[in-house]
């Protein structure tokens, strides 16, 4: 019985890495090689003329008031929603380090430059956000079938990446002001969330009605 639900369980992940990693993989190598380079399509020798750094750049604006606004930060978190594993592997790609270990300080020099301007706060959020927000495809996948819904899918990942959001924005916004940083438009937005936060944990836990309550007193 153990042994054919240890198979089952590897054919059904055999089957999404077969499919869905792997289309989701090659959609990532495909926006990563080619791009618009001298107004033409076609296989890029810089990394910024790629359709990863076309997407990362529109969509850096969303993120910079989590402090890693780079194009190069968010297309490696783009990565992290394949396979979190991908994040390190996409920084070695787009630093020129491709045979980069996560052990290698010259990568992480050069991310700590490049990527976050030489913010140690940055980074933080920045892992902090690839920690907290939805799982590789593999897992969503499995909470899909587990849950068996697909609105309640949809609701879970959005959850995720939204938390994932508001705390990465507490942090930067409010451990910048604690540093010594200006008291601006994201910081404002970060109090309200800490408020909002607070409240939530807070509050009175709401009243059950007569019904429940009658049974819960029986029990």
């Amino acid at each position: 019985t153990v042994l054919l639900h240890v198979w089952e369980r590897v054919w059904s992940f055999l089957k999404k890495a077969g499919t869905i990693l792997f289309l989701c993989c090659m959609v990532m190598w495909f926006l990563a090689t080619f791009g618009l380079e001298n107004g033409a399509f076609g296989m890029v020798q810089d990394m910024e003329a790629s359709f990863l750094a076309i997407i990362g750049t529109f969509l850096a604006p969303i993120f910079a008031p989590l402090g890693f606004g780079s194009w190069q930060a968010v297309a490696s978190s783009l990565s992290g929603f394949v396979a979190k594993e991908g994040i390190v592997s996409t920084m070695g790609v787009l630093a020129n380090m491709a045979e980069a270990t996560e052990s290698d300080a010259a990568l992480w020099q050069y991310v700590m430059t490049d990527f976050f301007h030489g913010s140690a706060l940055a980074g933080f959020t920045f892992l902090t956000f690839n920690l907290l927000d939805s799982p590789c495809l593999a897992a969503i996948s499995t909470m899909a079938k587990e849950m068996g819904n697909k609105g309640w899918t949809a609701f879970a990942v959005i959850f995720q990446n939204v938390f994932a959001y508001a705390v990465c924005l507490m942090i930067y916004q409010l451990g910048s002001f604690a540093m010594g940083g200006g008291f601006g438009i994201g910081t404002a937005a970060a109090v309200i969330v800490l408020a909002v936060t607070l409240y939530l944990l807070f509050r009175p836990a709401p009243k059950a009605d007569k019904k429940t309550g009658a049974v819960a007193a029986r029990i």
